[in-house]
């Protein structure tokens, strides 16, 4: 016969109380059931481990040298329902995120504010990558939700997916620059600019790609690529050429006199940013609660916490 933990842990709760029934009551068993386990646990040392008098209970010698483990078990025993407990109130928990850079800068942070608010307890860890990555990250389980740029494409296996934000890309140019007067710029014209971009597999990259080869044209010289958005909006500022840069990432420059958002006339740039995740039953707790919260954000209601 072996030890079994919650012998050793009803071992421990009648010493501590000295009493079988106050045993039974604190662990809200009836005294047979205390009893027996307390029989099957000296049977498996195969020494008697108390002794009973008129006032309760006491160890044995062997029952001594038992009960530091047993009362190590039982703190591990409450230490885990506490644990338990905080992470099914949100009290404590990760949550692991990845998304695209224009949603990782521009709009998660305000979004994972209002979350920690109500959540303070949790830890956020937030992958900052391009939409390839972000779902590679999610495929290989780096993160449990992704945010991407782009139109909803068929989610990997497993996957739901939802649109969560609009955005759309411009073309950004400097005050002195001499496109910086027009309302907006063609598309036919842009055959002729040399233009700074982002890397292959961006949202950015593919949207302008996509609408270009809708239209039948081509974009022109690429002056400059790079990765990452800020280092598009720096090559701007900096004069290597005009970029194709988030509506979103621009707030500041545009409204500081930075810089110029020009919509490009016969392109669709246009695009949804998308929430992609696995079945939200298979999804921890902190990410449920960061889905309803979401969710409520969307139709204007207050969340009530995780389902």
């Amino acid at each position: 016969m072996s030890v079994q933990p919650d012998h050793l842990v009803t071992f421990a709760t009648v010493v501590r109380e000295g009493s079988v029934t106050r045993a039974a009551n604190v662990l809200h068993r009836s005294q047979p059931a205390i009893s027996l386990q307390l029989k099957k646990l000296a049977e498996a040392v195969g020494e008697p481990l108390l002794v009973r008098h008129r006032h309760g209970v006491t160890p044995t010698a062997t029952g001594a040298a038992l009960l530091p483990h047993a009362q190590a078990v039982a703190r591990a025993l409450a230490g885990a329902r506490r644990s338990v407990g905080e992470i099914r109130r949100l009290e404590r928990g990760d949550l692991w995120l990845t998304a695209s850079m224009t949603v990782a800068v521009y709009l998660l942070p305000e979004v994972l504010v209002r979350f920690r608010e109500r959540h303070p307890g949790l830890q956020i860890h937030l992958l900052t990558r391009n939409s390839r990555e972000a779902l590679r990250e999610l495929a290989d389980g780096a993160a449990e939700l992704a945010f991407v740029e782009g139109p909803p494409a068929a989610p990997p296996p497993g996957m739901s997916q939802r649109v969560v934000f609009h955005d759309e890309v411009v073309l950004a140019v400097r005050p002195d620059h001499p496109l910086a007067a027009r309302r907006a710029v063609h598309a036919r014209d842009l055959g002729d600019m040399q233009v700074v971009t982002r890397e292959p597999g961006s949202g950015t990259r593919e949207v302008v790609e996509r609408a270009l080869a809708a239209a039948g044209l081509r974009l022109g010289d690429i002056a400059l690529e790079a990765t990452g958005i800020e280092a598009v909006k720096e090559a701007v500022l900096q004069g290597v050429g005009p970029g194709f840069i988030s509506r979103l990432a621009l707030r500041r420059e545009v409204g500081a006199g930075l810089l110029v958002a020009l919509p490009v006339a016969g392109l669709d740039l246009r695009r949804p940013m998308s929430l992609v995740h696995p079945p939200a039953e298979t999804c921890s707790r902190a990410a449920r609660a960061f889905l309803a919260f979401l969710t409520g954000l969307e139709s204007g209601e207050p969340d009530h916490g995780a389902a």
